[in-house]
């Protein structure tokens, strides 16, 4: 089962915005469900409200590319189109717009693909006061975690996270019980991605509980292992 068309088929809507959370996976999906859209036809708008990766430091494979508000207002998209739009922070990073901005141009688009949240390339986060940073307009939010985190020094793993220890499914649960956890914030339908279930055994996660459900996957291979 993909993925990519899994999400699709079960939480997509007439025009959705998608808002990523958590940290193992979050730019790759976001690489790899746009591409998958527009394949099928849909105007993508590849956005972020807090910081990611410049075009330039990083290929996001859109078609066009936009760093000033004026100029993307004045475009129009096309069906089976993909667009990058993030203001200029330094030569590696973009950062957030002005988000009403990003609310208004989201209506133009079938779906919106927000980069909500930063983890510092750590495969877990816990939150602070200020993330993750999730339109209103937000119709899913998909909260990711990295299974290559078990067997990780906690600080080595979990941004934010001031624990000391091994990462073990117990520690797993708790960010997502936490209210600091992986579902901190989430608007709209909300669903958990256990992300490289290819890299490690993904039925060591099937006592996880959680209030919304849980995809055990692979966002490199495009894979669906199981859900919860």
């Amino acid at each position: 089962m993909g993925l990519y068309s899994y999400i699709e088929e079960r939480y997509l809507e007439a025009h959705s915005t998608i808002s990523l959370t958590g940290g193992g996976g979050k730019t790759t999906f976001l690489i790899g469900f746009s591409n998958y859209l527009k394949r099928r036809g849909r105007s993508v708008l590849v956005t972020t409200t807090t910081k990611m990766q410049s075009p330039e430091a990083l290929d996001f494979d859109t078609d066009r590319i936009f760093f000033e508000s004026d100029d993307i207002q004045r475009h129009f998209p096309r069906k089976g189109e993909s667009v990058y739009f993030a203001e200029r922070y330094d030569e590696r990073k973009c950062c957030s717009p002005d988000t009403a901005v990003l609310e208004v141009l989201s209506e133009s688009y079938d779906v919106t693909l927000v980069e909500a949240d930063g983890a510092r390339c750590r495969p877990l986060k816990m939150h602070t006061e200020k993330d993750p940073v999730i339109l209103d307009s937000t119709t899913l939010t998909v909260a990711f975690i990295g299974a290559r985190s078990i067997g990780m020094r906690i600080e080595d793993a979990c941004c934010g996270c001031s624990d000391s220890g091994i990462v073990d499914i117990s520690f797993i649960q708790k960010l997502i019980d936490s209210r600091e956890g992986v579902l901190k914030g989430v608007k709209g339908r909300g669903v958990i991605v256990v992300n490289q279930c290819d890299e490690v055994a993904w039925s060591a996660f099937k006592g996880l509980v959680s209030p919304v459900e849980i995809i055990l996957a692979s966002t490199q291979r495009d894979t669906v292992y199981g859900t919860l």
